[in-house]
């Protein structure tokens, strides 16, 4: 599992979810956690963590948000070799595959399906923390 004091960012549109992610990460441990509410504030977020001793360790990010998608987040953090290898999960109701290939060839670390549970957020998030440290 990520160290409990991995810098998080939580990124969606409806607060709700927002919420509910954060309570799902409080409930396994984690305290350090922002949220934004579309992908513009994601990418200022990741962008002002970088300059401080402790950058954000991972994104949760949905799909479908204003002014700039998790699509647009993900190609900004893979375009760009300070971020490139941060985790990154989208949390989305997509289930086309040929949106989940686009993911996955942009380098999408995994997903969660809309609605998950905390049961969910925990394996995707012990899965994507096995695979980047061994």
């Amino acid at each position: 599992m990520f160290p409990l004091d991995t810098r998080i960012i939580v990124a969606d549109d409806m607060e709700a979810i927002r919420n509910l992610l954060v309570s799902h990460l409080e409930n396994l441990g984690f305290k350090n956690i922002q949220v934004a509410a579309d992908g513009s504030k994601t990418i200022d977020l990741l962008t002002k963590g970088v300059n401080t001793q402790q950058p954000i360790g991972l994104i949760l990010c949905d799909w479908n948000m204003p002014v700039k998608t998790g699509m647009d987040v993900l190609l900004f953090v893979r375009s760009h070799q300070f971020y490139a290898k941060l985790p990154f999960i989208m949390v989305t109701q997509e289930s086309e595959r040929e949106q989940i290939a686009q993911a996955v060839l942009q380098g999408v670390s995994h997903y969660i399906m809309k609605p998950f549970t905390a049961a969910t957020v925990k394996e995707r998030l012990e899965s994507v923390f096995q695979r980047i440290s061994g």
